[in-house]
């Protein structure tokens, strides 16, 4: 279901749990955001029971319109049930609102989306952190308005905000994990290096 054709790499599915223990995923090679319903014994159901991006859950066309999604790399969904969706090929972070219903269009397109969004965070505050591989920034919105840029940041993948408000983000070119601590969110450490 996720994994790419033989021969062809580059795979992303990025994932979250909302706040009803739902499991959510970016499939990126089928160009859709699935949602598995959590079951009565605490775990995933095998089956997805809603997909963003497809009007079915046997289609994976790629498209531009506001049902469908090119690589989407990272979803979160907000304790009221939005959610976001960074629609990397298509150069936009979609945003659906409640209620959510299979093949639905975007409910609208987070202003001054980033170039090429791939991993997104909620951070303590409800803010939305974004990570935008195109201009190598992460970019905080308060209310969807853009709050805060860190610019220069590698080509990053994933970000998290930790409770106090750091951000780590993970980077693809040189293999870390960086840590931006508050108010100014400098880079001051390298948690983690790869080979």
């Amino acid at each position: 279901c996720f994994a790419p054709r033989p021969g062809i790499g580059n795979l992303r599915a990025g994932v979250d749990i909302d706040s009803d223990g739902n499991l959510w995923v970016a499939d990126n090679q089928n160009h859709r955001v699935l949602r598995y319903p959590i079951q009565g014994n605490g775990i995933p159901s095998f089956e997805p029971d809603l997909v963003l991006g497809q009007p079915d859950f046997y289609s994976n066309n790629w498209s531009s319109q506001p049902s469908g999604m090119v690589h989407p790399t990272a979803v979160r969904v907000t304790d009221t049930g939005v959610v976001y969706v960074a629609d990397t090929n298509n150069q936009r972070v979609s945003v659906f609102e409640p209620p959510l219903t299979t093949g639905m269009d975007y409910t609208r397109v987070l202003p001054d989306s980033p170039t090429y969004p791939s991993g997104l965070a909620i951070g303590p505050d409800g803010s939305l952190w974004v990570t935008d591989r195109g201009s190598n920034d992460i970019i905080r919105y308060v209310n969807e308005t853009v709050q805060v840029v860190i610019t220069g940041s590698d080509d990053q993948g994933g970000v998290g905000i930790d409770q106090d408000g750091n951000v780590f983000a993970a980077g693809w070119i040189q293999q870390s994990v960086i840590r931006f601590p508050p108010p100014g969110f400098t880079q001051d450490t390298t948690v983690l290096q790869g080979p």
